[in-house]
């Protein structure tokens, strides 16, 4: 079997001292350009890896970050992911990912891990039920951690997320331009930071507008429940024309269960999802839908627990992305 290649055979083969071919493997400016293209290149022929449990010890950073998200089924966090390994790569660290389920004992087991793997920071979004008192915990282990996409505490550290509110507000307010009287909000049932603020917003644009009733409708997060959602709509809300879905994925099957119900998605009843996910492209007619970037509140969630580490004293910062409306063709005016 090989030998592994060591600091000590590229300082040999490059001709310079340890000390310089390390200083090129912390990428460190001290080093003349010349030097570092003649050491980068002979680790190359080498095929040198730095060896980063060694550099742990020295640094106290094993250069890794824990990130928990509820659900990978949902391309929602595909893309809040994306967002944040770009710019947790840019720090220099890698992202090791878990699925919680939404499940709090599995969100518990898998903070272990990260701990037992001494991650140097956390990105969580909660599973449903997260009390509080977990993100204090997690501070007294001496891991920062963020909070991202669910808040469960205002004040124990920092947050990215959606503007839910102001995303809420620009569908209402869409809906009621093209002259609907009567609207339904499709939402999980699941209880969340996210679904309180939608909720709240949706009451606020119904009272903005003079004789607009609106109806909330829950269903559980899968295709199916959005499917039986859309068929209960003509037996719940019979007049209702104005339809926004928690998410995309909700939206595409209540479409279906509205034309299972005889109802003509886009003629029947405008149509407004939340995510502007791939599926709203997708979606015949197209779905109007609120844009919310979760690859931007990825990044920002990446954003503040780089700056968290570099000055654990800071105060916490609160990052919203404001989400805009797409229009297509699942809306219209009466």
């Amino acid at each position: 079997m090989r030998k592994k290649v060591t600091m000590e055979m590229v300082a040999k083969a490059a001709g310079v001292s340890r000390a310089t071919v390390s200083l090129v493997a912390r990428n460190s400016p001290l080093v003349s350009d010349a030097t570092r293209e003649l050491i980068t290149k002979t680790m190359k022929d080498m095929d040198y890896v730095a060896d980063r449990a060694a550099a742990r010890l020295r640094s106290n950073s094993s250069g890794t970050v824990g990130l928990i998200v509820p659900n990978l089924i949902n391309p929602f966090f595909i893309d809040f992911l994306a967002g944040a390994e770009r710019t947790m790569a840019d720090e220099g660290r890698v992202i090791l990912l878990a699925n919680s389920y939404d499940d709090m004992e599995r969100q518990e087991d898998i903070l272990q891990r990260f701990r037992e793997h001494s991650v140097d920071g956390i990105i969580l979004c909660p599973a449903v039920g997260t009390p509080p008192e977990l993100l204090s915990r997690i501070v007294n282990w001496g891991i920062p951690v963020i909070q991202a996409m669910r808040a469960v505490s205002p004040t124990e550290s920092d947050y990215a997320g959606t503007d839910n509110a102001s995303g809420m507000l620009s569908a209402v307010r869409h809906l009621t331009s093209l002259g609907h009287q009567r609207i339904v909000f499709v939402s999980v049932s699941s209880r969340s930071s996210a679904r309180a603020e939608r909720v709240g917003a949706f009451h606020q644009g119904l009272a903005e507008a003079d004789g607009v009733e609106g109806t909330i409708i829950e269903t559980e997060f899968s295709l199916d429940g959005a499917i039986e959602a859309g068929a209960r709509i003509k037996d719940e809300a019979a007049d209702a024309t104005g339809i926004i879905c928690f998410n995309d994925i909700v939206a595409a099957g209540v479409m279906q269960g509205l034309r299972q119900s005889g109802a003509v998605p886009g003629e029947t009843h405008a149509i407004i999802g939340f995510g502007d996910l791939p599926v709203a492209r997708m979606a015949y007619p197209q779905l109007t839908t609120v844009a919310t970037n979760p690859g931007n509140t990825g990044s920002s969630a990446s954003t503040l627990l780089a700056r968290r580490l570099r000055k654990p004293d800071a105060p916490f910062e609160r990052v919203l992305t404001v989400p805009s409306l797409v229009v297509r063709g699942s809306t219209f005016s009466l």
